[in-house]
């Protein structure tokens, strides 16, 4: 459920942003670190399905690196070359 619809449960007497706000409280007292999955993170799983990819991690590994430091560099206003 989306922070649209608990503001529209609740007749719009919450706001959307507040819906927000108070997510993010909690995720904060929670201590929760909330990230998006990345390769990495589907990797390693694989591998060990697939023992022929353990080869191909250093290879992989610098490729995801790669278009890290380039989403960041995008992100910050710089050109990546």
């Amino acid at each position: 459920m989306n922070a649209a619809r608990v503001s529209y449960y609740t007749a719009d007497s919450v706001k959307v942003h507040d819906v927000l706000s108070w997510e993010l409280l909690v995720l904060a007292h929670l201590n929760w670190e909330i990230t998006s999955p990345t390769g990495f993170d589907f990797f390693d799983h694989l591998s060990a399905r697939l023992p022929s990819l353990h080869t191909l991690r250093p290879a992989f590994t610098s490729v995801l690196h790669r278009i890290q430091r380039c989403r960041l560099f995008t992100y910050l206003g710089f050109g990546y070359r």
